[in-house]
């Protein structure tokens, strides 16, 4: 009996793990990978990438890649090379006039939880965060400008495939 309370704890604790890798893993994704490696970009076919253009940008629901996290309105990008290649995906916050969603703090205190604390506060502020992490870039960007809505975001990339997030500077 012992035995069998121990086994539905460690199933349970695995399950919960697994939950919450999955829940919105930008860690997870492959960039540098084909789209299948992405669950939003999943579907896409070789003939929705634009090839006359260097970067094509695919938009979704965030709830397409994190079904298990609330980011308020948002939108989830990803960067495609014209050969097929993920090279960034990103996160970005939907503001009105009145930068409701950004005041709620959701994606902030996502990015804090899972890759490190800032201050948007801070004189020291200088708009952005960057993590590296083994070969993945994490950039978190909050800006504030006059009269407009706040921009804020969050983007998984690397060295070789920042350039993307450049769509018209970039090249293979």
């Amino acid at each position: 009996m012992k035995k069998l309370k121990i086994l539905i704890l460690i199933i349970l604790f695995n399950l919960a793990t697994f939950k919450s890798i999955q829940a919105c893993d930008l860690l997870g994704v492959e960039i540098g990978g084909d789209t299948s490696t992405v669950g939003f970009l999943s579907q896409l076919d070789q003939e929705d990438i634009d090839a006359n253009d260097s970067v094509t940008i695919f938009q979704s629901e965030t709830s397409a890649f994190c079904k298990d996290v609330d980011f308020g309105i948002t939108i989830i990008k990803g960067y495609i090379t014209n050969n097929g290649i993920v090279g960034a995906v990103e996160i970005v916050v939907q503001n009105n006039k009145n930068n409701t969603e950004s005041n709620r703090g959701l994606l902030r205190n996502f990015v804090k939880t899972n890759f490190g604390d800032f201050n948007i506060e801070s004189d020291e502020w200088q708009g952005y965060k960057k993590w590296n992490i083994g070969p993945k870039q994490i950039f978190y960007y909050y800006s504030e400008i006059e009269n407009k809505p706040t921009k804020e975001g969050v983007v998984v990339t690397s060295d070789q495939y920042y350039n993307v997030l450049l769509v018209n500077e970039y090249e293979n």
